[in-house]
């Protein structure tokens, strides 16, 4: 089955629209690759806004890593720097024990 238009410069075959469980021609053809055409529009509008989202999601979710990363350095810094102090005070208290250990003896 085919679709013809008639103009001054003679007979154009046109294929005709086929749907599911129908064929369009005509006025009908037009207006449902109208629809069809507007529909192509709305679904890539709406697949690069997706794109776009995801894309200002995931520099989001970069930033918070970076901040993350960074607490979690701190975090580990004053970690250190307290088991740091604790040893120096276990090593000073462990030498004055010593040290009085010694005094006491030499009494």
């Amino acid at each position: 089955m085919r679709d013809y238009v008639l103009s001054n410069d003679g007979i154009q075959l046109l294929d005709v629209y086929v749907g599911p469980g129908f064929v369009l021609t005509g006025a009908a053809r037009m207006t449902q690759e109208a629809k069809d055409s507007a529909q192509m529009i709305a679904d890539q509008r709406a697949a690069e806004k997706l794109r776009r989202d995801l894309d200002h999601e995931k520099a989001a979710l970069k930033a918070q890593m970076g901040t993350l990363k960074i607490k979690m350095k701190n975090v580990q810094d004053e970690s250190n720097f307290a088991a740091k102090r604790d040893r120096q005070r276990l090593d000073s208290l462990r030498k004055e024990r010593r040290e009085i250990a010694i005094a006491r003896k030499a009494d």
